[in-house]
């Protein structure tokens, strides 16, 4: 008690004297003390401002990479750190790491400062281009690969540069595995993805670690995606074992749990779809998402705007399925049927269990999905490669699939989205 009370009358007289504070370190130690108040945060926020003429490069970073510790995500203070960084020519490779880390943390973006931090990657690359170099950065870049393909960040010349770079590294498979495992969600095929791939085995994962189950399933994903499947990785993660054992209910592995779901069923429907030759596991026939009610507890957001401009024109219940998770693991906005001139038909002559539809020749199923700004990778707005994989999909399904970019769909009158909608129906049908 009373070494509890020591400390408190310690901190107590640290929170008094905070305007003593003279230089950045001083600062730091405040902040690791205080980080979970409020209002001293924001005391030590403006002590920050004072003080910011005379930070460094790498205080500007080391504060960035404080306020991801700690989980302070204030706007204002990130917007001057990435405004201070830009300034400079450009900055190291463990700077860029801890800068795009902390991006992904605390969900920040800004295009400038994405540009900034890619700059100054490619240059460090050009510079130091050796395998000796690779290799003494190799965790630092680990880290880069992993928040690129996070943060959507697709630099084409980029994403080209470091795929040279690998072609010449025959010794690390970790970096290849980030490398292709983020170009599969930016939806980028490498020109030489081929021989890229032919360095990678199941030997290049210690299957004995959760993580690294994880990451092979996420490559083995990634590659099913870029529409270059490894099937001896596609019938390891379709045995019944592993996917079981990923598939744990837990509440801290909840998040990854789904995904990983939803990314075996993907895989396992690309087998099936896209590999004709393909002669390896698949999941059981009575393998169901039903299965797993833990998992898929939260619905997608429901567009409301959408649904009123659908509800304007047909009513939903008999011609719309809205807001589904396809037994194959793909979300879909709204389903439908429509005849050959894109006028919708009743749904409950072609629906069947599990969602399935049966239709004549003259009949369309129709897929419709929301885009937002998550769906599209940040430097160029292209749709990344989660949804180019699930519009693939769909298709080898036999659905139409039409896209739907939602700030388009809110910026326009009510006539103009019925519009938008009829007019998409009516080339859908014409592909």
């Amino acid at each position: 008690m009373q070494l509890l009370d020591t400390v408190r009358s310690y901190t107590n007289s640290i929170r008094d004297r905070l305007e003593e504070i003279e230089n950045y370190t001083q600062l730091k130690q405040a902040m690791k003390i205080f980080y979970a108040e409020p209002n001293t945060t924001k005391i030590l926020d403006q002590k920050l401002l004072k003080l910011a003429e005379n930070l460094k490069a790498s205080d500007w970073v080391d504060l960035l990479n404080t306020k991801s510790i700690y989980r302070l995500r204030d706007l204002a203070i990130l917007d001057l750190c990435s405004y201070n960084l830009i300034k400079l020519k450009y900055i190291d490779i463990d700077s860029i790491q801890k800068c795009l880390l902390s991006c992904g943390i605390l969900n920040y973006h800004d295009q400038q400062f994405y540009k900034f931090l890619l700059d100054s990657l490619h240059n460090e690359l050009k510079s130091n281009d050796s395998k000796e170099w690779l290799k003494k950065n190799e965790k630092n870049f680990l880290s880069i690969l992993s928040s690129i393909g996070m943060l959507q960040l697709k630099d084409d010349k980029l994403l080209d540069f470091i795929q040279h770079l690998l072609e010449k590294t025959p010794d690390m498979p970790k970096l290849i595995v980030n490398y292709l495992t983020s170009c599969g969600g930016l939806g980028f095929k490498a020109k030489n993805l081929e021989k890229l791939k032919s360095k990678i085995s199941l030997d290049s994962f210690d299957l004995a670690d959760r993580k690294e189950k994880v990451s092979l399933l996420n490559y083995a994903w990634s590659l099913c995606s870029l529409n270059s499947p490894d099937a001896k990785l596609i019938d390891h993660v379709l045995c019944e074992q592993f996917w079981k054992d990923l598939l744990v209910d837990k509440p801290e592995e909840k998040k990854i749990a789904k995904a990983v779901l939803l990314k075996i069923l993907n895989i396992n429907l690309y087998s099936i779809l896209c590999m004709d030759s393909y002669q390896g596991a698949n999941l059981p026939e009575d393998f169901s998402i039903s299965n797993y009610p833990e998992l898929m507890l939260t619905k997608p957001n429901q567009n409301d705007t959408f649904v009123s401009t659908l509800s304007s024109f047909r009513s939903i219940d008999k011609y719309f399925k809205l807001n589904l998770l396809t037994p194959f693991g793909i979300f879909i906005d709204a389903l439908m049927v429509v005849d050959k001139n894109g006028i919708p038909c009743q749904l409950d002559k072609f629906l069947n269990e599990n969602l399935s539809l049966e239709t004549s020749e003259n009949e369309f199923k129709v897929a419709f999905k929301l885009i937002s700004s998550k769906d599209s990778t940040s430097m160029n707005k292209n749709l990344n490669g989660v949804i180019k994989f699930q519009l693939k999909l769909l298709k080898e399904l036999g659905y139409h699939t039409i896209i739907i970019n939602q700030e388009e769909l809110k910026s326009a009158s009510l006539i103009n989205r019925v519009n938008i909608i009829q007019n998409k129906l009516k080339d859908s049908v014409k592909k």
